[in-house]
């Protein structure tokens, strides 16, 4: 009888990405951002690993860096994703896994949001709890924010209804209802609504009757020099207390 060895699924996040150790995860993000933002940065620390075994005057680790400088010298160049904008494959088609069971070859943005740490898992799931307690202590002001959010759609719908619907028939004039804003908590008696074509009508009978009325102005004022000096009329004394001495 052959068994088969046990493949425990991954561990899925709240957001739905795979979740990795930490060592793994700040691994792949370090191998990703020196791949994609400092192509050169392996080809340094090769021959800083020289310079450092050329101080030393250990022959192993001068033998062994300079190996690893032949082997850099010898690649065409540093291996980059496959994620060709234009390209005819489909997406992950030759991708493959490494032996820990995550994927390197994508970009930054695409391996976050496919790949995430325990502990960014963790404080994710604590967010969660701490923004669900919340909203049961606060469920009135969630409440009144969801009705507000509806109101809000329903008006934009009847916004909208109202600049695509044609009129009723042609040659009719659909009237307009001018409604007050209602306060909340005020008491009023019973509030007239008035028609656009109302208003219309009142205003013609207000304008029954009014005049106009031209009012020539008077151009015959005498010119007033502003710079010239003028007369000081105030009083000429020195300011005191308005009181009297009283006789005991």
């Amino acid at each position: 009888m052959s068994t088969e060895p046990s493949s425990t699924p991954a561990k899925r996040s709240l957001n739905r990405q795979d979740i990795l150790e930490e060592d793994e995860y700040t691994a792949a993000l370090s191998h990703i951002i020196a791949r994609d933002f400092f192509p050169s940065l392996v080809h340094i620390d090769a021959t800083n690993n020289y310079l450092d075994a050329l101080r030393s005057n250990d022959p192993s680790l001068i033998h062994a860096s300079v190996r690893r400088l032949q082997e850099l010298d010898a690649t065409p160049a540093y291996p980059s994703r496959r994620d060709s904008k234009f390209s005819s494959e489909t997406p992950y088609e030759n991708q493959q896994q490494n032996d820990n069971g995550y994927d390197t070859d994508m970009s930054l943005d695409s391996f976050q949001s496919q790949y995430t740490s325990e502990d960014n898992a963790s404080f994710t799931q604590i967010m969660h709890e701490e923004n669900r307690q919340r909203r049961e202590r606060w469920a009135w002001a969630w409440e009144a924010q969801s009705r507000v959010e509806e109101q809000r759609v329903k008006m934009l719908e009847a916004r909208e209804r109202m600049l695509i619907e044609q009129p009723a028939g042609p040659g009719v004039r659909e009237k307009l209802v001018i409604e007050a804003p209602t306060v909340a908590g005020l008491i009023t008696a019973g509030e007239e609504r008035l028609t656009h074509s109302d208003t219309v009508a009142r205003g013609e009978n207000d304008s029954k009757g009014m005049e106009l009325t031209v009012v020539e102005k008077d151009t015959s004022e005498k010119a007033v020099d502003v710079m010239a000096p003028k007369r000081d009329t105030r009083p000429a004394g020195v300011d005191a207390w308005k009181f009297k001495a009283s006789v005991l």
